[in-house]
Order: C-alpha cells, then sequence, then structure tokens
C-alpha cells in the first residue's frame, strides 16, 4: 500500500464505526424503545429515514384498525 492509500478515507471503516455506535446505542432496547428512538429526531441516513417513516405508518395504520374495532363494538352494543 503506498503513502496516498492509507490517508484516504476509508468507507468500509466509517461504515463499521457508524454501525458499532447505532449497535452500541439500541442495544438493549425493546421494541417500543427502538420506536420512539427511530421517530424521536428526524434522520439524515436514508435508512434510518425510511424505517422511522414506515413505523410511523404502521403505527398509524394500528391505530385506525383500533379505533374502527372499538367503533364497531360500541355500535354493536348499540344495536342489540
Amino acid at each position: 500500500m503506498n503513502e496516498s492509500d492509507s490517508t484516504r478515507p476509508n468507507g468500509v471503516q466509517a461504515m463499521r464505526q457508524i454501525r458499532d455506535a447505532i449497535n452500541t446505542q439500541i442495544a438493549g432496547m425493546s421494541y417500543e424503545e427502538l420506536a420512539l428512538w427511530l421517530t424521536r429526531d428526524p434522520h439524515t441516513d436514508p435508512l434510518l429515514a425510511r424505517l422511522a417513516a414506515s413505523l410511523t405508518d404502521a403505527k398509524a395504520a394500528e391505530d385506525r384498525a383500533s379505533s374502527y374495532r372499538s367503533d364497531a363494538g360500541s355500535s354493536a352494543k348499540r344495536d342489540r
């Protein structure tokens, strides 16, 4: 390896450092804590931003389904 190779930024090494830092942060988190971590701050990393968006979309769908079930249950009780 010549000197110019050793002074260039190493993309693989940088990605490993980023991955290790994220792993350290989320290692002991529960699903709820991980969801909060993902949605707490806007992410500049595209992958984390997509994960946060899909988690937010899934939570919204779950909330809609839950409210639909509770609305359907209360109307069924009224019909009796």
